[in-house]
């Protein structure tokens, strides 16, 4: 059906490629759910290609309700069709300007110490994704900027479902860009504080990142920052490892290395990393960072809390931590052993891989649900 205007006259149906950008818009406003915006686009292709005269938002206030009435939609509509509806491109910073031809830079979603991270869409067929700018004061090291972008390319061949995609990268404007894959959700934290899931979904959980892990190290990537932040859980459950910033590529052939051997989050950097050994950096530091997201996930705390990182150093570097039991009475000795294994001061004391590390997690788990 044709929109009535205020003069009477009907306004015929956008064509697709509008109301594609319609629904970003809506996304971006954050008036609806990216699932629930790609469900109706779906919707209208479906009804348009038997002959249909379907508008988005004709689908949108039959599923949706609530706020999103007919008559909010339309001025929604409106909106989104008056000049200047999105972030124009003269007031985007350099790299973003430059890129707003092929994507729809959205707002900003995430600002670390190296990079500000924009939500966006490509343009040539509506897939969301995450943009993420180095900030400015990098552009005076072209040799570190043109590395990151060696390395972010080399990391595009990664292809598993619990790993977040790098889909492009390149410099403009004088700077590098990341393109990634943008996924919906909350991060690992978030998530376990807001549904309080019981153990063994909590393990599970672990486990399937166990998975995501290990599947990167085959290829010989190494992810040195895991935290409950780099963790994201999406709609459907899934958790997805994010933020490979901070890889090192273990293939000499590709030399590829780290800046900084140290890099990490400080509750869940091992020794090594603390030490800034960087010859000592390699999956088995991977692996202390899981041992401390798994102490977490069985106790609800980490193995040593202290809000100075100098006292958090010193007991990561001479203390051996408490069993998680010692939080969480009646976690199984088998989970305490694999988390405290994970744990080890010295890398030839934990678990050489975290296949090992899998394989014992099931194996208490197996135990666990016997008794």
């Amino acid at each position: 059906m044709d929109r009535p205007q205020p003069d009477g006259v009907r306004r015929p149906e956008p064509p697709l490629d509008e109301e594609r950008r319609f629904a970003q818009f809506l996304v971006r406003e954050s008036r609806i759910p990216l699932e629930i915006a790609t469900s109706a686009l779906e919707e209208v292709r479906e009804r348009r290609a038997r002959g249909e005269a379907i508008r988005l938002e004709q689908v949108l206030a039959r599923g949706v309700g609530g706020p999103l009435d007919p008559a909010r939609l339309g001025e929604l509509r409106d909106k989104f069709e008056r000049p200047g509806a999105g972030p124009a491109a003269a007031e985007l910073p350099g790299p973003l300007a430059v890129l707003a031809r092929d994507y729809e830079i959205g707002e900003p979603i995430g600002s670390g110490g190296f990079a500000v991270v924009h939500r966006a869409f490509r343009r040539k067929d509506g897939v969301p994704v995450a943009i993420k700018a180095l900030r400015e004061r990098d552009r005076n090291d072209p040799e570190r900027l043109r590395g990151i972008v060696r390395e972010a390319l080399a990391l595009r061949r990664l292809f598993h479902r619990g790993v977040v995609r790098i889909l492009d990268a390149g410099m403009v404007a004088g700077t590098a860009f990341v393109v990634l894959e943008h996924v919906e959700g909350e991060n690992l934290r978030s998530h376990l504080d807001r549904a309080r899931p019981g153990l063994r979904e909590r393990l599970e959980i672990f486990r399937r990142v166990l998975d995501a892990v290990a599947y990167c190290h085959r290829n010989g990537i190494l992810h040195r920052d895991l935290s409950p932040e780099n963790i994201r859980i999406a709609p459907d459950g899934e958790p997805k490892v994010l933020d490979f910033g901070l890889a090192r590529i273990l293939d000499p052939e590709l030399g590829l290395t780290s800046t900084d051997g140290s890099a990490g989050t400080p509750t869940y950097m091992s020794p090594e990393q603390i030490e800034g050994v960087r010859e000592g950096i390699d999956h088995r530091t991977d692996v202390y960072s899981l041992g401390v997201l798994l102490y977490e996930t069985l106790a609800g705390r980490p193995p040593f809390a202290e809000r100075h990182p100098s006292a958090l150093y010193r007991r990561i570097l001479q203390e051996s931590p408490e069993s998680p039991s010692a939080h969480a009475p009646g976690t199984p000795a088998a989970l305490d052993a694999a988390c405290l294994k994970a744990l080890q001061r010295r890398p030839r004391d934990r678990f050489q891989s975290v296949a090992e590390f899998a394989a014992a997690l099931d194996d208490a788990i197996a135990r666990m649900e016997r008794r």
